[in-house]
């Protein structure tokens, strides 16, 4: 029987280590192999902001899967019919907007898990190889072992309520969306302002100790560094921006052209 594929990137944050994924956007196999192999410990692969669908999504995780990285899914919003066909085609981890309160934290929760940690529905698809993983009760443990749930902290009412949210059980990482935690602070894209860099603070010190750990989406190299320092684990960056800065750089030296700004600010 084919065996379950391991969560290399849980297993990394268990271990105290420092996990960096990217962002796809737009629906690419090929994109997403190339991150791959060039050592990403796993993609984001983007189906709130953007045209991908379950299928599309599909075959993404299969080319996350040839090269052993982590294949998460940020899905559209936080309801178990939304996670479960993102779950039911292979993704290993999910990455859910707009959480606010313990009682939305433990709604994804339930959707992820099977029992008795949820309420996951059960079925015979591709995350399973088609019930060729073995009995499915080994199946449900494993399942609920290595699927990661990441929550999204991006607005007022999450940050207040983080202490909440991090006492729920089957909460693996806080992602901080520093943008739109700007927007619901009424400084819209002031992502470095000290309203939001205090809520920040607020967040990483909540997760301290809890077994929770903490990401943000960061494009700057030192700004990264600041943020391992202050415990960090997590960091997600975005494929487009590497892309769109590399090509422009390389217009830039060889054809003389104008610098074009490429902006590293928050998502």
């Amino acid at each position: 029987m084919k065996q379950f594929m391991k969560n290399k990137t849980k297993e990394k944050l268990k271990n105290g280590e420092i996990v960096v994924g990217t962002f796809v956007t737009f629906p690419s196999p090929t994109v997403v192999e190339i991150c791959g192999h060039a050592g990403f410990d796993f993609v984001l692969i983007d189906a709130e902001h953007g045209p991908l669908s379950p299928g599309s999504v599909e075959d993404m995780i299969r080319a996350a899967d040839v090269t052993g990285m982590t294949p998460i899914v940020r899905v559209t919003y936080n309801h178990p019919k939304v996670i479960l066909r993102y779950l039911d085609v292979g993704a290993q981890g999910v990455q859910i907007p707009m959480v606010k309160t313990a009682e939305d934290a433990r709604q994804a929760v339930e959707a992820v898990k099977y029992y008795p940690e949820g309420k996951r529905g059960a079925g015979g698809a591709r995350a399973s190889a088609w019930g060729m993983k073995g009995g499915f009760d080994q199946w449900i443990i494993d399942s609920n072992r290595e699927t990661l749930v990441i929550i999204q902290i991006e607005t007022k009412e999450s940050v207040d309520n983080v202490a909440e949210i991090l006492a729920v059980e089957g909460v693996d990482v806080l992602l901080i969306g520093r943008l739109d935690l700007s927007h619901a602070y009424g400084i819209p894209g002031k992502t470095t302002d000290p309203i939001i860099t205090d809520a920040v603070d607020k967040v990483i010190s909540a997760a301290k100790g809890t077994g929770v750990s903490v990401g943000v989406f960061e494009l700057d190299e030192d700004r990264a560094t600041k943020f391992v320092e202050q415990g960090v684990q997590l960091f997600e960056t975005w494929v487009g921006y590497f892309i769109s800065k590399a090509a422009a750089g390389y217009l830039q030296k060889v054809r003389g052209d104008t610098p074009r700004k490429v902006s590293k600010e928050d998502l």
